[in-house]
């Protein structure tokens, strides 16, 4: 319950820029906000009696159904002030991805795409990846390209002849392989001068400034190979292509202008239920890899199912062309605030400073004056100058919104017909288990040693309808016992939360212990996360695995569930738990072999098991070891 004094509480809260959190009464954070006058935007939320001396709060009649079920549950409320709205903003995107409030929008995808980046200043400039800055003012940005980065890379080095490594080739001063089959032309024993070697450069940059003519390249090469006899080759060409095939529909529109901005544009499945048929509609864009920057995230996580999808997409136009694109599906309730998704977007999206910025960035009219100023003050702020925001429906930018409209509502319809049963079985997950959130996003851990040595850990992470690879973890622990390795492991991954957000859900292999030690985590960082364990049935003293038989049991922090060894929901659970096992299992095959590899090592230097382990634990790494003598490691030990 509220003290006495909310209505005091709301009359003196400070009239500054700043962040508020609304909490209930035990504890759980419920939403995070920004405003340019906490004490305005906080009392908008709420109808305050004539006396003022109100106990519970009562909603405005102003809010949204789902808005007054919030604020009926606030028991706290906590401002921080800042300077300016731009700092409340930056300040609010940063709380939300980590502590995840129930009545927040949250989009996951935060990451910063890869660019091709050559320096000019270099006598022989080479082709890299990049996410970052790099030092020098010579160096050329290509990109981003969301998905195929490394297949253009490997095509730019294998068409055009480029130097294969840098620096290493050009400062070893000899050729190497790379030359004697054909795929450098050795400017390290000067066989080519450096203008001609510049008109490579070029050739490789003009390719990718038009993606239709590096697609053509490829084909040709791969056509040439299999006229050739070398079909494992040709099939190598061929798997790139189709990597790389949404490179073909992209170039839809050429604007005839070296122009280069950014695309947003939101659309939702409330909005629209209609289906793009992609062949009738040649601008389409293909989805070519499931784990293209896709995620599911949830923004009414109450057992309600008034929610539904929408689509986060971006477009990149380079030069006056449409370079690449990604996506991201985000959960959604009934009266979703779209200005809070394009500005959580923008806040993700430009959170680092990048090398390639575009010029303008091209979006729906969503913001007022002063909101649209507010963001653009704090982009500037990292990325060092202003972005102007342009409406998508005029001027020049007006070409791209049937593409964005309709690749949208493609992208959106190909998701919600390939993840309908995944999405009916968490429901039925949700409602088995008591979650307080739709877990479409779930973390799955496990532990893995040999009598307390080469201990480690694994995470998997199942998000969206699908394993996502890219996002598992590895961990090398220093516990013995498979308790404390748990909680080491769990410890490392929640103080992760500011970069990495957390899940809907965590899947631990264990049962109430396991779960009794994940609560206390995430309480003491703040953070509410739905835990469960599945602990594997016992026979004969040995965890029985046989799929579809195994009788495993499922805990929860309030009761424990046995299902049907037939039972959908069980093997689901099931499957992730021996993801995860196999995927530890494999850590520690690998950290075993590595182990015994440097244990015999340094054995050869003719010291005792003893006194490898005592200078294993003195030093931290067997890299700080290797180039020892043995009279060295023994000054050490004995030294300490």
């Amino acid at each position: 319950m509220l003290e006495s004094t909310f209505a005091h509480t709301l009359s003196h809260l400070p009239e500054k820029p700043g962040v508020y959190q609304y909490y209930d009464s035990s504890g759980k954070i419920l939403y995070i906000g920004k405003a340019k006058n906490l004490k305005n935007r906080i009392r908008s939320y709420f109808a305050l009696t004539p006396t003022k001396q109100q106990n519970t709060p009562i909603p405005s009649p102003n809010c949204s159904p789902r808005i007054a079920l919030m604020v009926r549950q606030i028991a706290r409320i906590e401002t921080i002030v800042v300077e300016s709205e731009s700092d409340a903003l930056i300040l609010e995107n940063s709380f939300i991805k980590q502590l995840k409030p129930k009545y927040n929008v949250l989009l996951r995808d935060d990451k910063t795409y890869p660019y091709i980046a050559f320096d000019m200043g270099l006598d022989f400039p080479v082709p890299i990846i990049t996410r970052q800055v790099k030092g020098s003012k010579t160096t050329r940005y290509f990109g981003p390209y969301p998905n195929g980065c490394r297949e253009i890379l490997h095509s730019l080095l294998e068409l055009f002849h480029l130097v294969q490594r840098a620096p290493s080739c050009v400062a070893k001063k000899r050729a190497c392989l790379f030359y004697q089959i054909n795929r450098c032309k050795a400017p390290c024993e000067g066989k080519i001068t450096q203008e001609a070697y510049a008109q490579i450069v070029e050739s490789a940059q003009k390719a990718l400034e038009s993606p239709r003519k590096l697609i053509t390249l490829l084909e040709a090469k791969m056509l040439s190979l299999s006229q050739n006899l070398q079909f494992e080759e040709a099939a190598t060409y061929r798997d790139r292509l189709t990597k790389l095939s949404y490179l073909r529909t992209l170039c839809v529109l050429d604007l005839a202008r070296d122009v280069s901005f950014d695309i947003v544009y939101f659309s939702s499945s409330l909005e629209s239920s209609e289906k793009v048929d992609s062949r009738a509609n040649p601008r389409a864009i293909t989805k070519v890899d499931s784990k293209v920057d896709s995620s599911a995230d949830s923004i009414e996580r109450t057992k309600e199912s008034d929610h539904s999808q929408g689509l986060l997409l971006w477009l990149f136009v380079r030069g006056g062309k449409l370079v690449s694109f990604s996506h991201e599906i985000v959960r959604l309730s009934r009266d979703y605030d779209p200005s809070e998704i394009y500005t959580q977007a923008l806040l993700n999206r430009y959170a680092s400073k990048l090398p390639l910025l575009p010029e303008s960035i091209a979006l729906p009219e969503c913001f007022s004056d002063e909101q649209k100023h507010a963001l653009q003050e704090a982009i500037a702020r990292i990325q060092g100058r202003k972005i102007p925001f342009r409406s998508l429906s005029r001027g020049q930018y007006a070409k791209f919104l049937p593409i964005a409209q309709e690749n949208a509502a493609l992208l959106l319809a190909q998701h919600t017909d390939t993840h309908a049963s995944e999405l009916a079985l968490l429901r039925e997950l949700q409602s088995l288990l008591d979650l307080e959130q739709l877990p479409s996003r779930i973390e799955v851990f496990d532990t893995s040693h040999h009598s307390g040595r080469d201990c480690v850990g694994g995470m998997i992470v199942y998000d969206n309808g699908a394993l996502s690879k890219e996002n598992y973890r590895r961990y090398k622990l220093d516990s013995s016992d498979e308790y404390g390795q748990m909680r080491e492991m769990l410890t490392r991954r929640a103080l992760r939360f500011d970069t990495e957000p957390p899940p809907d859900l965590w899947l631990l292999d264990g049962g109430k212990a396991q779960i009794t030690l994940a609560k206390e985590i995430l309480e003491s960082s703040g953070i509410y996360v739905d835990v469960i364990a599945i602990a594997k049935e016992k026979r004969d003293a040995k965890a029985h695995r046989a799929k579809g038989k195994a009788k495993d049991t499922i805990y929860t922090s309030t009761k424990h569930i046995r299902l049907d060894p037939s039972d959908k929901r069980l093997q689901f659970l099931q499957k992730l738990r021996d993801s995860v096992h196999k995927y530890a299992i494999g850590y520690h095959r690998h950290s075993k072999k590595l182990s015994l590899t440097q244990n015999n090592a340094l054995k050869s230097k003719g010291l005792s098991q003893a006194q490898i382990a005592r200078a294993l634990a003195l030093s931290g790494s067997y890299e700080s070891l290797r180039d020892k003598s043995k009279q060295e490691i023994l000054e050490l030990i004995s030294k300490a």
